[in-house]
């Protein structure tokens, strides 16, 4: 038998580098939020500026993990949520880092337009009941089955469209983050 040699690939994989990507894109990200601003206008431009770094940054984990991934929003928070294909049941993502309930800093506010039509907004977050609990034998179970209102899918899809409308009462000054179905986001200053 004649002596094999043994090739071996050199180069990076595509998910390699996908992952190199969305690292360095979070690590961006991560430094203009943590940037402190003063004056509101600039507070608005910093949420505007995180909420669209995390919204890429989701998306492109849902299309690596294959994972359905969704966004709810409330009139001064947001919740990332994760589809979990066991319980068929939409769970909060909160334990993992990047996307931990995230209230927005005092005053400001959103407003959600998903095809053009405006979105009326829970002033808080819901809570879901512990199985087996004296409230839920009690109550409707409606709470159980809260579905994120945007879904960022493992297709590389949104679905539906949005703009995120991100203002503090009484400052002219608000930035719009608009989503495609594309799955890709713009901001857009607007006063």
């Amino acid at each position: 038998m004649p002596h094999l040699k043994q090739r071996y690939q050199t180069g990076f994989t595509l998910i390699e580098l996908l992952v190199v990507v969305v690292i360095i894109s979070l690590s961006a990200g991560m430094m203009l939020i943590n940037i402190s601003f003063s004056d509101p206008e600039d507070a608005i431009e910093k949420e505007a500026r995180r909420l669209h770094a995390l919204l890429q940054f989701s998306h492109q984990q849902a299309i690596i993990r294959g994972e359905e991934y969704g966004l709810r929003f409330y009139q001064q928070a947001y919740a990332f949520m994760i589809f979990d294909e066991e319980t068929q049941l939409w769970q909060n993502a909160d334990s993992q880092k990047h996307f931990s309930f995230h209230e927005l800093p005092e005053d400001m506010q959103l407003d959600l337009l998903i095809e053009g039509t405006n979105v009326v907004l829970n002033t808080e977050r819901e809570k879901k009941r512990s199985p087996g609990s004296q409230q839920e034998n009690n109550e409707n179970t409606d709470t159980k089955k809260i579905k994120p209102q945007v879904f960022l899918l493992s297709s590389g899809e949104l679905s539906p469209e949005f703009v995120l409308n991100l203002r503090i009462p009484g400052v002219d000054t608000h930035y719009e983050l608009h989503a495609h179905g594309n799955g890709e986001y713009e901001i857009q200053h607007a006063d």
